[in-house]
């Protein structure tokens, strides 16, 4: 599965290349002083039965700017009549936008809800008139497909957009051209990690207005970060939001970075399944919660992994922790010192050479890794069952979830990359409002801990003001005496 991901990547990269700092498909189409626009990219598509929109991909560019984005929309307005192969006809509204590279796409409303999943066959060619002009637009699929969700799914769009944030800032509000929405929960993906952040979202006309706390930015963020919008309905569908562009975050003030001298302590998982972590404890406490973008480190010979580094809570100690893709047998001797200073906006790393001198057994079958739970907070006091959505690196590739480890497993589906886990309160024994790791069943049979992302907060009555929920992200107790090495000179 590996090896195809990487000769679909690969393939993808052929047929591109790079212009004004995009991607761009090779084989695109330039306006022509015809004004042709060539719709023929793209073949499968979700489509929800209540305001049904979706989109068409084209091939075309807009480059000389024919096309005003103050009216593309307004003043490209068409019907389109598409039939399936099982005969069913629909109705189609559809208009023109153009995206932050200036590529044109044409997005349809459907005038009546879709029967069930179809295939079509279109080869139309379409007339309108802007600025005066004729413009054609010619679609040629052998096959389109559409496939029926029910209900209302997100169809939301914008060019990329940068926000600067300030010393004050305590939001970050956004902006996004709305085509349907009800509610559905949104999120940001850092485009350099395995981070996943919720954004509060409310429809104001047809603006989606959104907005994300900087201190949950601060958790997670470089000085300069990439994000890329997600969906989730929770009867079962997630997936990116393909037409909004990329989200340019910027921090504009100076921040005075904390110097953070670590040591390992020791390897919490000597056997682990590709496509896992291994988790190194470091002897560093008393650091704000955190999680940092990626870096390369070699660990062993012939062993090059991703890593970062995450920190649960104050009383718990810095957690190194790199994901390993390979299957093998590997002896970690000499770790060499490093100094990162680029994964976070708060914090640089710095170790010294150390010998580590543990093997590692990376075991078939493949596993993967836990990116995000949602939501953060269980709370029980007035239900006895929740959902909790996982999102991971390949759901079906991680089974036998728990929060508490003595407890039974839960009952998951899978929904594209995410675990759906019901979550009963009888799952946990003492009824103590704390924290939980996510644990899966390794290639041992044996229940261990996911410390690459946060636990979630069980809540079971409610706490008093002067209360907080007691802690349990670690197996082993924390020792709260080790001396933090931070803001030293070298």
């Amino acid at each position: 599965m590996k090896y195809l991901i990487i000769f679909v990547s690969i393939f993808i990269l052929f047929n591109c290349k790079i212009e004004d700092g995009h991607l761009i498909k090779k084989g695109y189409n330039l306006l022509s002083e015809e004004q042709v626009i060539y719709v023929g990219s793209g073949t499968n598509v979700k489509v929800g039965t209540i305001n049904g929109t979706f989109p068409f991909q084209s091939t075309t560019l807009d480059k000389e700017g024919f096309f005003d984005d103050s009216d593309i929309e307004a003043n490209t307005y068409f019907d389109l009549q598409i039939i399936s192969k099982k005969q069913h006809d629909y109705d189609l509204g559809c208009r023109l936008w153009k995206d932050s590279i200036n590529y044109i796409a044409v997005f349809c409303n459907m005038k009546e809800p879709i029967i069930e999943d179809e295939e079509f066959e279109i080869y139309q060619t379409k007339y309108i008139k802007y600025n005066s002009k004729d413009v054609q637009i010619k679609f040629n699929y052998y096959s389109f497909k559409l496939y029926k969700i029910e209900g209302t799914l997100p169809f939301i769009y914008s060019k990329s957009q940068n926000y600067t944030i300030e010393e004050n800032t305590k939001k970050i509000k956004m902006n996004f051209k709305l085509g349907a929405y009800n509610n559905e929960q949104l999120f940001l993906r850092k485009s350099d990690s395995i981070t996943i952040i919720p954004i509060d979202c409310k429809k104001e006309s047809n603006d989606l207005e959104c907005e994300i706390n900087k201190k949950d930015l601060d958790t997670f963020s470089k000085n300069e970060d990439f994000f890329w919008p997600i969906y989730l309905v929770t009867s079962g569908v997630y997936d990116y939001l393909d037409y909004v562009g990329s989200l340019k975050l910027n921090y504009q003030y100076i921040i005075n970075k904390v110097n953070v001298y670590f040591e390992i302590e020791s390897l919490i998982n000597a056997n682990i399944e590709p496509g896992s972590f291994i988790y190194f404890e470091t002897n560093v406490t008393h650091l704000d919660k955190f999680k940092t973008s990626f870096f390369s480190l070699k660990i062993a010979e012939g062993l090059e992994t991703k890593c970062l580094f995450i920190n649960h809570d104050k009383l718990n100690k810095l957690y190194l922790s790199c994901n390993i893709e390979v299957i093998g047998t590997y002896h970690i001797g000499k770790i060499e010192g490093l100094e990162v200073n680029d994964i976070h906006n708060k914090y640089n790393f710095i170790f010294g050479t150390q010998i580590i001198n543990k093997d590692i057994t990376i075991t078939t079958t493949m596993s993967a890794y836990v990116i995000y739970s949602y939501p953060e907070t269980l709370d029980f006091t007035s239900k006895d069952s929740l959902s909790l959505y996982i999102f991971t690196s390949g759901a079906e590739y991680i089974n036998n979830i728990r929060l508490n480890e003595n407890g039974e497993d839960l009952y998951c589906t899978d929904i594209e990359a995410i675990k759906k886990c019901i979550v009963k309160k009888d799952h946990f024994i003492d009824k103590e409002n704390r924290y939980y790791l996510i644990h899966h069943k390794n290639n041992e049979g044996k229940y261990v801990a996911n410390y690459e992302d946060f636990a979630v907060n069980v809540i079971f009555n409610n706490p008093t003001p002067t209360d907080t929920p007691t802690d349990t992200t670690t197996d082993t107790p924390t020792d709260t005496t080790t001396e933090l090495l931070v803001n030293l000179e070298k």
